[in-house]
């Protein structure tokens, strides 16, 4: 899988991609004014038409757009929305007949970082439950899985990185509760001068 990013002089993300090597992937793109996120737009590739869908929360706007074999969803966020004032976010994953097929809760702390994720099937019932831990430089430290199908043993997997002069990582390996690396992860980054 190749991932590329892009960010503005600020330092915000603009475009988040990436794809197989047969050239599939997902497209993001994000929108800001100062420093606050008013637009994020995503397209994935897909062979079905399901029509165009809107949910309106507080301070956010989605709309799900099927059309031309490419989905799209646009989140446009009223008064913009800034990571350090999320708390939690629920996101409803659709089936291409536009039912709701499962939810993602995510929750955040106080300075905008993910601490845990849980993913509910359409009953209600949960599939999956992660706690995430930073290191000194706001990089994933741990990441705890509980997974009741498979018991109510967590399964732990931890990050190990490589840092570039700046503070960024350039390689990043996850190791599974066994200490046995499952993912690997090199980027270059280029920086404004």
């Amino acid at each position: 899988m190749i991932y590329e990013f892009s960010f503005n002089k600020n330092g915000f993300i603009t475009i988040s991609s990436n794809r197989d090597s047969s050239g599939y992937g997902m497209l993001y793109e994000y929108t800001w004014e100062e420093n606050k996120l008013i637009k994020n737009e995503f397209t994935l590739p897909s062979k079905y038409e399901v029509g165009s869908k809107e949910i309106v929360y507080s301070n956010l706007s989605f709309v799900e757009t099927t059309y031309g074999g490419v989905d799209r969803m646009k989140m446009t966020y009223i008064e913009g929305l800034q990571n350090k004032q999320l708390r939690t976010i629920e996101e409803d994953y659709f089936n291409y007949d536009a039912t709701i097929s499962w939810t993602l809760r995510i929750k955040y702390d106080s300075i905008g970082d993910i601490i845990e994720k849980n993913q509910l099937a359409i009953n209600g019932e949960l599939v999956e439950k992660t706690y995430y831990d930073y290191n000194e430089k706001g990089f994933i430290r741990t990441s705890k899985h509980l997974i009741p199908a498979y018991g109510t043993e967590p399964f732990i997997h931890t990050y190990e990185y490589v840092y570039d002069s700046l503070g960024n990582w350039l390689k990043k390996t996850r190791y599974d509760s066994n200490s046995q690396p499952i993912e690997y992860i090199e980027r270059k980054i280029t920086y404004y001068n």
